[in-house]
């Protein structure tokens, strides 16, 4: 079989625009698209720890349309899985243009690589090296337009404007593990699940709550995604980030069963976080009414539930967390 890392990473200190296009053109089609049939590709140009990487994400729709993620934000929940917040964009390409379209139309549509949202722009900015940082719109010919991130998003600001940010030390990166962190063709024993999910560093600045999240699929593989937290509060849950690595991964995949574990904040070592109705509703797209989750405690206790019952216990600012007893929700 083909490389299944190959959509969602590679490791190479330079790509040439010629392959950057080819890749983005690979990903067409792979979007979870139903409403809009409106593909988004995107490829970031990653550094982390002195080694460069390429990360690759595509836009997943959801019933809810403001819970969608759009080809930018999944590209970069690739890179957070595989690298930890400590990584940064250098460069970022993105291809924008109906489904339907080819490489030759004649449409206008086809020889324009679509433009950023906003909502995209304060993704990258974010973690952009710097407000020089390129983004290269793509159009099906492999014609590019390029701006500045600053351009597009002027006066822009992040989490560093006005609040230090700390990002874990990062070690020499391997890129077996970090492959390993987003992606495994071999599903894990539940205590190796929940080491992966304890090895990956999620955005948190903003509420200091981490929360990561691996997902079962019916083909034996799992991925992995993280909380997002941006500046603007736009940023993406852990459910979303993880369904787009999954769907950029594999196209349309569905998903048997769903980990996560929260921690940090006031969640005392014994509780669980139960899951927003905004990440359930995310998971109900890719598997069913019964979908079974398993919700760690920061020890390591797993509760089982699915995401039907999961609701009736949905977190709100009075009772983000329930302490665990012989594998039942306290009150």
């Amino acid at each position: 079989m083909s490389d299944p890392y190959e959509p969602l990473i590679r490791f190479a200190d330079s790509l040439t625009p010629a392959a950057i296009t080819a890749w983005l053109l690979s990903l067409r089609g792979r979007p979870y698209v139903p409403a809009s049939q409106y593909d988004v590709g995107a490829v970031l140009r990653v550094e982390a720890a002195g080694r460069v990487a390429y990360c690759a994400g595509v836009n997943v729709e959801n019933t809810d349309s403001a819970l969608s993620v759009h080809g930018e934000g999944a590209a970069l929940s690739v890179m957070l899985a595989a690298f930890g917040r400590g990584a940064r964009v250098t460069a970022a390409w993105v291809m924008a243009a109906p489904r339907a379209l080819k490489p030759g139309s004649a449409d206008p549509l086809a020889q324009s690589g679509g433009t950023c949202c906003g909502r995209c722009r304060q993704h990258l900015w974010e973690f952009a090296a710097g407000p020089d940082m390129p983004v290269h719109l793509v159009a099906l010919d492999g014609s590019m337009q390029t701006h500045a991130i600053a351009d597009l998003l002027p006066a822009g600001f992040s989490f560093a404007s006005f609040k230090p940010v700390i990002t874990d030390p990062l070690s020499p990166v391997d890129a077996d593990v970090a492959r390993a962190q987003v992606l495994r063709m071999a599903m894990p024993d539940r205590a190796g699940i929940f080491t992966w999910l304890q090895s990956l560093r999620p955005v948190d600045y903003a509420s200091g709550v981490s929360q990561a999240m691996v997902l079962a699929l019916d083909n034996g593989a799992a991925v992995a995604g993280v909380r997002m937290e941006d500046s603007a509060f736009t940023g993406l849950t852990a459910a979303q980030g993880s369904c787009a690595v999954a769907v950029t991964a594999f196209g349309l995949p569905r998903i048997t069963h769903a980990y996560a574990l929260t921690q940090g904040g006031d969640i005392p070592d014994g509780a669980v976080a139960p899951l927003p109705l905004s990440a359930l509703q995310v998971l109900r797209e890719f598997g069913s009414s019964r979908l079974p989750l398993t919700l760690f405690t920061p020890a390591g206790q797993p509760w089982n539930t699915n995401i039907t019952a999961a609701a009736d216990v949905a977190p709100h600012f009075a009772k983000t967390w329930r302490m665990l007893w012989d594998g039942q929700l306290g009150s």
